[in-house]
């Protein structure tokens, strides 16, 4: 199957941002988990939450990269068939591949466990 570049990367911007934003709320999750522990254990997850945010940001950074440049190639066309092949989450191959409506108007959260 052909994509055009440009339309290929933003898409795939769009899900490094619905990644982010799923980071991020997960992170919210675990903060508050971390909040009814005990104070060592609860200091310690909170430093490694740090990561867990920088994480965040590191995804929603290569997001607007991609956003940035998608303009750049709009016009080269891609086979994008053995690309979507090594990918182990087919939905994310089909909304990808804009066979399949976008993972946020499918999912939500549920912060109960």
């Amino acid at each position: 199957m052909t994509q055009m570049l440009g339309v290929l990367l933003e898409r795939c911007a769009r899900e490094l941002r619905d990644a982010a934003e799923d980071n991020a709320h997960m992170e919210g999750v675990v903060q508050g988990l971390l909040a009814q522990q005990d104070h060592s254990f609860a200091a310690t997850g909170m430093l490694k939450l740090q990561g867990m945010d920088l994480l965040t940001q590191r995804i929603a950074d290569l997001a607007r990269f991609l956003e940035q440049i998608s303009p750049a190639v709009q016009d080269i066309a891609v086979e994008i068939g053995p690309a979507q092949s090594v990918l182990h989450l087919r939905d994310l191959g089909e909304r990808l591949a804009g066979r399949q409506a976008d993972a946020r108007s499918e999912a939500g959260w549920l912060d109960e466990f």
